[in-house]
C-alpha cells in the first residue's frame, strides 16, 4: 500500500504546475489543429480537429476530412450547444442544451490524493516547449497518465493514457497551436443567414448526477424508489475509489433484465463502474462449478471461470477489463481498468442491501 499524502506539505514542483496547469483552461485564448490517436488490437485510428477558444470558455471544434476541411461543427458556450454540417446540401443549425462537458480532470482533489505528479522532463510539442508531468497512483497498479504543459503560459498542449503494462492507450496532442489576443466574435456564433433551430425544449442531456455534488444517501434513496426495492451495492471497493455517478433506469420493454443501478467510482483519473441488472428470472443454468480460483470453464466456448466460489464471465475486450455474474434475476457487471484482482473482488462483494429494520411498536 501506498503512504496518505500530508496535506499540510508544501505541494512538489510537478503538482504546482499541474494544478495551475489546470486552473487556466477555462481563461486562455488559442487556436490550434489538435489530433486524438486511439490505439487498439488493430493499430491506430486518428481523427483531427481545429479549435478556437476564448476568454470566457467558449469553444468552437471543427471535426476535419481527410483534406482538412470541417465535417461538423459545434460551438459550446454557457448557454448552450449549436452544432451544424457546413457543407450539407441544406445546413441546419440546431442548439441544444449546453450540458456538463466532459473535463477529465474534474476531481482535482480526488487526484491529488490518489496520484504523485512526477517531472519527468522537458520536451518540444507543437513548436513549443513543455514540461512533462506523469501522474503515477500511490496504490497498485493502474493506468498512468502524462500531460505536456506549455512553459510560458501553462496550457496543456498534449496528453497520453496508458494501461497497465504501460502501452498507450489513446493519446490528444496539438499539432498547430497559436495565442492571439483576441479571436473573431463571429467565431463563436451561427453562419449568418442561417436560422438557429432551438431543440433545448424537446432534448433532456441525461448526464447522470454526481454523488459528490447531489449527496449518495439522496440518490440512492431516489434509486431505491425507481427500481422499486433494495439495491445491490458493493460492499468493498479498490482503495481511492469514490462513488462520483449514480444511475438508475426503469424499462419494461427490455426483458428479462427491467431495472438497471449504474455506479461510477472514480479515483480521480480511473473509472469503476458496476452494473446491476433485475427483472425476471432467466433461464435455468448449470449448478455450481467447484474449482479453484480463475478455472476455466469450457462450456459453449464462453471465457468462463470460478472465482471464490462464484461463476464469473470475462467479457474483457483490449486494455478494458469487463466481468459478470448472474444468479437468479439479477446480473452484475464491472468494468475498469485497475488491478484484475481488485476487479473480481469488487465484483463477487455485490449484495443486496440488508432488509430495513421493522420500526418500533
Amino acid at each position: 500500500l501506498g503512504e496518505e499524502p500530508d496535506q499540510a506539505a508544501p505541494r512538489s514542483p510537478g503538482e504546482r504546475i499541474f494544478v495551475q496547469a489546470v486552473g487556466k483552461r477555462p481563461t486562455l485564448v488559442y487556436e490550434g489543429v489538435a489530433v486524438v490517436r486511439t490505439y487498439h488490437e488493430g493499430g491506430v485510428s486518428e481523427a483531427r480537429f481545429r479549435l478556437y477558444h476564448s476568454a470566457d470558455d467558449r469553444l468552437r471544434r471543427e471535426y476535419l476530412d481527410a483534406e482538412g476541411r470541417p465535417k461538423y461543427v459545434f460551438i459550446l458556450t454557457k448557454d448552450g450547444l449549436l452544432s451544424w454540417r457546413p457543407h450539407a446540401r441544406v445546413v441546419k443549425v440546431r442548439k441544444y442544451p449546453a450540458g456538463r462537458g466532459v473535463d477529465r480532470f474534474r476531481e482535482m482533489d480526488l487526484i491529488l490524493r490518489n496520484y504523485r505528479v512526477l517531472l519527468e522532463g522537458e520536451e518540444v510539442v507543437a513548436e513549443r516547449q513543455a514540461v512533462r508531468l506523469r501522474l503515477h497512483c500511490r496504490y497498485g497498479n493502474r493506468p498512468t497518465t502524462r500531460v505536456w504543459v506549455d512553459t510560458q503560459n501553462l496550457m496543456i498542449l498534449r496528453e497520453a493514457r496508458y494501461d497497465l503494462s504501460g502501452r498507450p492507450t489513446v493519446e490528444r496532442t496539438f499539432e498547430e497551436i497559436h495565442f492571439p489576443r483576441k479571436l473573431d466574435e463571429g467565431l463563436f456564433g451561427p453562419p449568418r443567414g442561417i436560422e438557429v433551430i432551438d431543440m433545448r425544449p424537446k432534448v433532456a442531456l441525461h448526464q447522470g448526477v454526481s454523488a459528490r455534488e447531489g449527496g449518495v444517501d439522496d440518490l440512492l434513496r431516489e434509486a431505491r424508489r425507481k427500481l422499486k426495492g433494495r439495491l445491490w451495492l458493493p460492499i468493498w471497493v479498490p482503495r481511492g475509489f469514490e462513488l462520483t455517478t449514480v444511475r438508475s433506469y426503469a424499462c419494461t420493454k427490455v426483458a428479462p433484465y427491467h431495472y438497471t443501478l449504474h455506479l461510477g467510482y472514480s479515483d480521480g483519473l480511473t473509472v469503476l463502474s458496476v452494473f446491476v441488472q433485475r427483472g425476471k428470472v432467466p433461464a435455468p443454468t448449470q449448478g455450481p462449478v467447484v474449482g479453484s480460483n480463475f478455472r476455466r470453464l469450457d462450456r459453449s466456448g464462453m471465457k468462463k471461470f470460478i472465482y471464490n466460489g462464484v461463476e464469473v464471465t470475462d467479457h474483457s475486450r483490449g486494455s478494458r477489463m469487463a466481468f459478470r455474474r448472474e444468479e437468479e434475476g439479477v446480473r452484475v457487471t464491472i468494468i475498469g481498468e485497475v488491478d484484475r484482482t481488485d476487479l473480481l473482488d469488487t465484483l463477487v462483494g455485490v449484495e443486496p442491501e440488508p432488509e430495513p429494520s421493522s420500526p418500533p411498536r
